[in-house]
């Protein structure tokens, strides 16, 4: 059984509406090595609240709870800019609802049913900064699956403020007209263009461009 107090534990809140899902989602998780349960809560406003008082490293959502559903509280982990990742864990493979997920900032989405050993593996997986797609322990986790999904993880992958730097260049804007935009010097601005480029797997202006331009919806 893992030691929920070590200082290296991997801190996994759990919101959930059905007592008997996050019973055997805590059970589970206790008996890792390495993680812990920061809280549980069945109600979305109540878990918001929670998740941003203690900052968890990862946080597993569902999509429908009182007050409250996943993507709203994915809305106000990305508005606020908190450090914790977030999986959405569901019983529906809807690929709408993952994409909305995704545009919202979701680090993960794996069905409710999938293996013990398999959440596990993508809990761990988000807190190290990657993301996962249903089963994450797959040969290779691409998201295939589901049309766009890795460019809306890529966008996924991005800052509020390298999502704000990518809108402007949408917009056509120079890298001075940026700057002057975020109250910021032009080196900082250049600086944001080459991580999005690193994060997008973009070389160039013109590539960066085209990509701000085409994905402009979930920026």
């Amino acid at each position: 059984m893992s030691n929920a107090t070590a200082v290296d534990s991997i801190r996994v809140f759990i919101a959930d509406d059905h007592p008997v899902v996050r019973g055997g989602l805590r059970m589970m998780i206790e008996y890792e090595e390495g993680v812990s349960v920061a809280g549980e809560a069945g109600d979305g406003g109540e878990a918001l609240e929670a998740i941003i008082v203690q900052q968890p490293d990862v946080a597993l959502l569902d999509i429908e709870m009182p007050s409250l559903t996943g993507l709203d509280i994915l809305r106000e982990i990305a508005s606020l800019e908190l450090a914790t990742r977030a999986i959405v864990l569901t019983l529906h493979d809807d690929r709408a609802v993952f994409q909305r997920a995704v545009e919202l900032g979701a680090a993960g989405y794996m069905l409710k049913d999938s293996a013990p050993r398999d959440i596990l593996n993508g809990i761990r997986r988000v807190a190290a900064g990657e993301f996962c797609l249903g089963v994450p322990d797959a040969e290779n986790d691409t998201p295939d699956a589901h049309p766009r999904a890795a460019e809306l993880l890529a966008v996924a992958s991005l800052t509020q403020c390298e999502r704000r730097v990518l809108h402007l260049i949408a917009e056509n804007k120079s890298t001075r007209e940026i700057a002057d935009t975020l109250c910021v010097s032009p080196r900082t601005i250049d600086t944001h263009r080459a991580n999005i480029c690193s994060k997008l797997g973009e070389r160039g202006s013109h590539g960066l461009i085209r990509f701000a331009i085409e994905h402009r919806m979930y920026l």
